[in-house]
């Protein structure tokens, strides 16, 4: 029997889990299933990856993962978070 609750995560906030995989910002396999997906519906479609933020980070690594076997025919990753760590301890609150 499965059951279901929710999360806080920024990704997705009050979604039931339904994965044994919870978020990571290091994790590019969603993103390369979803490359998969696009590149197998539309076979001679240009593909261009934007990664903005933690995006740009996750984009960055997929591009480093990949290699040569890239589907992407370019990339531009903006905002790049470069200390995960000291950026989710920092206070956004306007005082």
């Amino acid at each position: 029997m499965y059951s279901s609750f929710s999360t806080p995560d920024v990704q997705g906030a009050g979604v039931p889990i339904t994965s044994p995989q919870l978020y990571s910002a290091g994790t590019t396999d969603d993103l390369r299933q979803a490359m998969m997906f696009i590149a197998h519906q539309f076979p001679k479609a240009p593909l261009h990856g934007l990664g903005f933020s933690v995006g740009s980070n996750l984009l960055t690594k997929y591009v480093a993962e990949e290699g040569m076997q890239i589907r992407l025919q370019s990339g531009c990753v903006l905002g790049c978070v470069s200390d995960l760590i000291v950026v989710e301890n920092l206070d956004y609150h306007i005082h």
